[in-house]
């Protein structure tokens, strides 16, 4: 064998040789240690740290470890590291709070069996500041010292590590060995909310959501987004990953709810002048954190304010119900000859008494509606002032009454919008939709529901056949004849209107009675239901009506009218609760969609009818002016019944 072939045999690496460091001009004071992650046993681990750590202390450097954070902490700091029970990030974030900016960070990777890759990093305040790495061949307790030398050279303390030499003269020169490319993995950003920048130490790359091939080793992630706190974390990669980060919001959210909504109010923050004029409801207006004053500025309420903090991240609520403004209103009626009358008196629909009053209504314009037997109905435009008294004065011609009109009441041509209104009604079916703009003519409808006597005459006449008279079917009972006539199916409603020179309304004559032109919830408003507003929940509900306080005080159907608060625009009684009502319509689930902007009078054909209003038996749900409920023709049931109507020629 040649004597340079018996050198390489005999020659073999004891330690590595890397380039030598300048020494450091201004060395830490403080370093942190932790435990190196990677393949190193937790022992080995722990050994390197604490050998990295005698290193530096040489050096006048304090080196704090996991082990020794309790010998070199203060025993109230101690107590800080132990609420984290060994939550590597937790105890990094309790050192970082103790001055200690620093970071030496270790990563071992086997390679072989006596063969291990070693990177040291060193960070100061989460940025990278210098990195060492190489390849060792060596046992796995051999390295906390190889470790610990590379730790010196990191922080330039330890000069150039010694190098075997080689033999004398003649043998041959071996080419350098070229080092292979560093590892790439895909690594994937995310960020709630999307859009954020991604830094990679310190470099811009792209907006989230996105994905970039990063180099193996330890990197300082940063993400950036206008109006959020940005954040940062130094993560070792790997592998391939995900880095999802949801980010701080530097502002807050302002709900504003009104009573009633559509209301003006100004957002200003306390202590300036500027101040933005918004509409309620108001919903996740975004603020700077600080102290504002949310007022109402409406002309037609009393000026009402409220204060509220506005906190970063959360969410604040401001509730408002001001005060209407209000002034008196009389309405005096006379006959052609100028003689008083007595006489009924509605102002939108909604009943205010016998005139003369006077009555406090809200200021601004008001439509009224006069009534008195044997004449015309009159109307008049009145407008209130506030803390102000009003007089109108109103003539009436002599009308002769009308059989087939009977107790009516006249909803005048116009549009108006059908289906459920989402901005005050989140109770909506599929078949309610979409909300929709409809015109109609003009038409009469029955105040109230046809009563049990109105239906007997029908019968005695032999145009009507008797409903059902079982249970709570008010047939045959002669306490109830002001009840509404109920068990009665759809031919049998038909044939009563027919009889009375009617018919039944379509559903959407039906919905405009109900809810006039604002597209309201219920007859009376968006305001909750209660037992004085309608007759309802009596049976199938699911909360004790005792305890809830709210009883209407009926066991079933109640006498029609008996629920004047209930009233619709229009003045019409019971077009919530009582008995459901059938219309004309065949029921279409998705009939709206498609269905004409005029007149609409439902599909050509059908299995079921339409039925409105909700009952007696039914919950506060089924009240609702836009809620559809469809039933086979010949059904009957003690909550079914029904009024009509008369087109206007």
């Amino acid at each position: 064998m040649r004597w340079l072939d018996v050198w390489k045999v005999t020659v073999f690496l004891v330690v590595v040789c890397v380039s030598g460091v300048a020494v450091m001009a201004n060395p830490p004071k403080k370093v942190y240690v932790p435990n190196p992650t990677g393949d190193a046993s937790e022992k080995i681990g722990a050994v390197i740290a604490s050998e990295i750590s005698a290193a530096l202390m040489k050096h006048g450097i304090q080196a704090f470890t996991y082990a020794n954070l309790k010998e070199q902490l203060k025993q109230e700091e101690y107590k800080e590291v132990l609420q984290c029970k060994a939550d590597d990030r937790c105890v990094d974030e309790v050192v970082a709070g103790f001055g200690v900016a620093t970071r030496v960070f270790t990563q071992v990777t086997r390679m072989g069996k006596n063969s291990h890759h070693l990177e040291l990093s060193l960070e100061t305040k989460g940025k990278l500041k210098r990195k060492v790495t190489d390849t060792v061949s060596c046992r796995p307790d051999q390295l906390p010292s190889v470790a610990s030398r590379l730790a010196m050279q990191l922080l330039g303390l330890g000069g150039v590590l010694p190098v075997e030499p080689v033999a004398p003269g003649g043998q041959e020169e071996l080419p350098p060995e070229v080092p292979p490319p560093a590892k790439e993995f895909a690594i994937g950003f995310h960020s709630e909310p999307a859009g954020a920048l991604v830094e990679i130490d310190g470099k811009p790359k792209k907006a989230t959501p996105c994905s970039l091939y990063i180099g193996e080793g330890a990197h300082t992630v940063r993400m950036i987004l206008a109006r959020y706190e940005p954040k940062q974390q130094t993560i070792v990669f790997d592998s391939d990953r995900s880095v999802s980060w949801t980010l701080q919001p530097t502002f807050g959210w302002l709900d504003i709810t009104t009573d009633p909504a559509g209301l003006k109010v100004t957002v200003s923050r306390q202590g300036r002048s500027e101040s933005e004029t918004l509409s309620t409801p108001v919903k996740n207006k975004e603020l700077a954190p600080g102290a504002y004053k949310v007022r109402v500025v409406d002309g037609r309420f009393h000026t009402t304010s409220q204060g509220v903090a506005v906190r970063q991240g959360k969410r604040a609520v401001v509730e408002l119900a001001p005060k209407e403004k209000q002034g008196y209103l009389k309405v005096k009626v006379f006959d052609e000859g100028g003689n008083a009358l007595p006489a009924e008196v509605f102002a939108g629909g909604s009943r205010l008494g016998k005139a003369p009053g006077p009555w406090l209504l809200r200021i601004g314009r008001h439509a009224i509606e006069v009534r008195a037997e044997g004449h015309q109905t009159g109307k008049e435009a009145a407008t209130v002032e506030s803390g102000a008294a009003v007089e109108v004065k109103v003539t009436l011609k002599s009308s002769a009454s009308s059989a087939a009109t009977g107790d009516m009441v006249l909803i005048p041509a116009g549009k108006f919008m059908m289906g459920c209104n989402e901005t005050v009604d989140s109770e909506w079916q599929d078949d309610e939709k979409p909300y929709h703009e409809v015109y109609l003519d003009a038409y009469s409808i029955d105040r109230h529901e046809v009563t049990l006597s109105d239906y007997r005459k029908c019968v005695e006449s032999g145009k009507c056949k008797e409903p059902g008279s079982s249970g709570e079917c008010n047939w045959g009972k002669s306490d109830r004849s002001n009840h509404p006539v109920n068990c009665v199916d759809w031919t049998q409603a038909g044939q009563y209107c027919e009889y009375a020179g009617k018919r039944l309304p379509t559903e959407a004559e039906w919905e405009k009675a109900a809810r006039g032109t604002d597209g309201r919830k219920f007859p009376w408003g968006n305001g909750k239901v209660t037992g004085r507003k309608a007759n309802y929940c009596d049976s199938n509900c699911t909360y004790d009506w005792k305890d809830s306080g709210q009883d209407d005080g009926y066991a079933a159907t109640s006498p029609v009218c008996s629920f004047e608060s209930g009233n619709s625009p229009y003045g019409l009684c019971d077009m919530a609760g009582n008995v459901w009502e059938w219309v004309s319509d065949w029921y279409g689930k998705d009939y709206y969609a498609s269905s004409g902007r005029r007149n609409p009078s439902g599909p050509s054909s059908g299995k079921k009818r339409v039925l409105r209003g909700g009952s007696w038996l039914g919950e506060a749900g089924s009240l609702r002016a836009s809620d559809r409920l469809r039933r086979r023709p010949v059904f009957w049931f003690n909550c079914l019944g029904f009024r009509c109507v008369v087109s206007s020629e």
